[in-house]
C-alpha cells in the first residue's frame, strides 16, 4: 500500500488515526515512531514529499501493522482455571529504541501456554545516549509494567522471571 505523495502531514494524520492504546500495538508502533523521528531529522518542510526510500519503508510498516490488526489475538485471561501463573519479563535497549515485554506463562491441568501480557516501547533520544545509560530505563519500565499487571490481575504471590 503505497501512499502517493507522502509528506509529514499525511504521515502524522495516518499515525494518529491508526495508533490505538492497546498493549499489543506498542510493539507494532515502534517502527512508525522510529520513522517519525527520522522524518524530523530530514529537516524538510511539513508539506514536502518525503524521499522514495522513506515512503517504501513506511508502506511496508503499514502493511505489517494492518496484518497485526487483522490477527485474532486473545486479550483475555481467565485466572479461575489457571493452576499456576508466572511472568516472564524481557527488556532491551539499543541505540534506536528501548522496550520491555511481559509474557504470561499459564499452567492449566496438563496444558502450558504462553501469551502476551503487555509491552512498552520508546524511541531513544536523539542526543546519542549510550546503551548503558538506556539499560536502567528499560529496567524501570520492566518494573512498572510488572507492577501494573500484578495490580490489574490482583495477584499477591507470583514468580517473576526476568
Amino acid at each position: 500500500m503505497l501512499i502517493s505523495q507522502l509528506n509529514k502531514k499525511k504521515h502524522f494524520e495516518y499515525k494518529s488515526q491508526n495508533v490505538r492504546s492497546s498493549w499489543i500495538l506498542s510493539l507494532a508502533t515502534l517502527i512508525p515512531k522510529l520513522l517519525t523521528q527520522r522524518s524530523w531529522n530530514l529537516k524538510i518542510g511539513w508539506d514536502t514529499v518525503l524521499p522514495d526510500d522513506y515512503q517504501r519503508e513506511f508502506s511496508s510498516c503499514l502493511r505489517d501493522v494492518n496484518c497485526l490488526l487483522n490477527d485474532k489475538i486473545s486479550k483475555s485471561l481467565n485466572i479461575d482455571k489457571i493452576h499456576r501463573l508466572s511472568f516472564h519479563v524481557f527488556c532491551d535497549a539499543s541505540k534506536n529504541a528501548y522496550r520491555a515485554v511481559i509474557f504470561l506463562r499459564k499452567m492449566e491441568k496438563d496444558t502450558i501456554s504462553v501469551s502476551f501480557g503487555c509491552a512498552k516501547s520508546r524511541v531513544a533520544p536523539l542526543c546519542n545516549t549510550t546503551i548503558p545509560r538506556l539499560e536502567p530505563i528499560t529496567c524501570y519500565i520492566r518494573a512498572r509494567l510488572s507492577a501494573l499487571v500484578i495490580k490489574a490481575l490482583d495477584l499477591e504471590d507470583i514468580p517473576i522471571f526476568s
